[in-house]
């Protein structure tokens, strides 16, 4: 699907806190607190844990914040992304780090067989599974109730703070708990297999920026409506990480070929990411190239990089695919959501068969 609206730069004033790294107001929450039909854990198995909300209690706005809800990736917790989590919350929203079923039990890869739009379908499948609650995954349990009952939940513990910002009502049920989400005001991101489980959550929501870091399992084929704009999705990896792959097959062979160039962050200068939407970093720090250390690198909190005021070195890059820009940069409207070819700062560009060339 091309896109031809106007590439529109949603300007917002960086705050002065790229000073010292502030830690915001911090709720640990068991999901069975919000509900005792959800499961905190599976028996043996690593993964759930709490949910982690952090909130700028001190801001004027806080009762006009939209919502930035982030997935952990495979067996993860919600504890290990306190930073990304946290740092939308410097910069004008509400964090959530939402525990799930992101266990591999059983894993979507031995579940779908074939090829092509057979096998992407099966996937999306899966991932519709976690986030409905439709089979393996009891509704209870679904991402989508357990993101209801935690925002009933806030709410009801903190009225002041504005959480009925983002559901409709209080009626909601483990069926039909979606239908009672605001999802127009809440941005999604995810690491690894929460970065494949949000594209599809955007594929079935309108929601606001999607943010798809080290994403496995992402979707290239595809056959269903896709209910938030293509121009809010973004992908940031490692280009040393499998992960990037697979990103280089969304932009090749769908769903996102307006979305080709690939900008290399770690040469930006005055961290100028527009109006790029696939983003990668080619780190030769020991964080990136420990066994692993690409693919958690980019979120994962214990293989950060933080600068001298204690900021993670890729938070620009977070608040850039949220929707924040520095109003001091001058930057190149675009009719595609593409820079100009001709720009090559830190640009790759990718052949019809998706090899990187400079």
């Amino acid at each position: 699907m091309k896109i031809s609206l106007l590439f529109v730069l949603l300007v917002l004033a960086f705050p002065a806190c790229f000073g010292t790294y502030v830690w915001n107001t911090k709720y640990t929450i068991n999901p069975s607190t919000t509900d005792s039909s959800i499961l905190d854990s599976q028996s043996g198995v690593l993964g759930y844990g709490p949910h982690t909300v952090y909130v700028n209690t001190t801001d004027t706005n806080l009762l006009t914040q939209n919502l930035f809800v982030f997935l952990p990736g495979t067996y993860a917790e919600t504890g290990g992304y306190e930073y990304i989590v946290n740092s939308a919350t410097l910069y004008g929203w509400k964090g959530i780090g939402l525990a799930y079923n992101n266990t591999d039990d059983p894993s979507f890869l031995d579940l779908c067989g074939g090829a092509g739009l057979l096998q992407q379908n099966c996937q999306i499948g899966y991932r519709l599974d976690t986030i409905r609650g439709t089979s393996y995954i009891t509704p209870p349990n679904s991402i989508n109730y357990r993101l209801y009952k935690l925002l009933l939940y806030l709410h009801a513990q903190h009225p002041a703070q504005g959480w009925s910002r983002f559901f409709t009502g209080t009626t909601g049920t483990s069926s039909n708990a979606d239908q009672f989400i605001v999802w127009s005001k809440i941005s999604f991101g995810g690491h690894s297999q929460g970065g494949g489980t949000v594209m599809v959550i955007a594929m079935y929501y309108p929601t606001q920026n999607v943010l798809m870091i080290s994403p496995s399992g992402v979707i290239t084929h595809y056959s269903v409506t896709n209910f938030t704009s293509e121009n809010s999705y973004y992908m940031f990896t490692d280009q040393s990480d499998t992960t990037y792959v697979e990103c280089l097959g969304m932009v090749t062979i769908g769903p996102f070929t307006d979305f080709s160039d690939i900008l290399i962050v770690d040469t930006v200068q005055n961290k100028n990411y527009a109006p790029y939407h696939f983003l990668v970093t080619n780190s030769t720090s020991t964080k990136c190239t420990v066994p692993g250390g690409e693919h958690a690198c980019t979120c994962f909190d214990t293989n950060l990089d933080l600068d001298a005021n204690g900021h993670p070195v890729y938070e620009p890059v977070w608040l850039y695919m949220l929707g924040y820009q520095n109003p001091t940069i001058t930057t190149t409207t675009t009719t595609s959501g593409r820079r100009p070819r001709s720009n090559s700062e830190g640009l790759l560009t990718t052949t019809d068969g998706g090899d990187p060339t400079s």
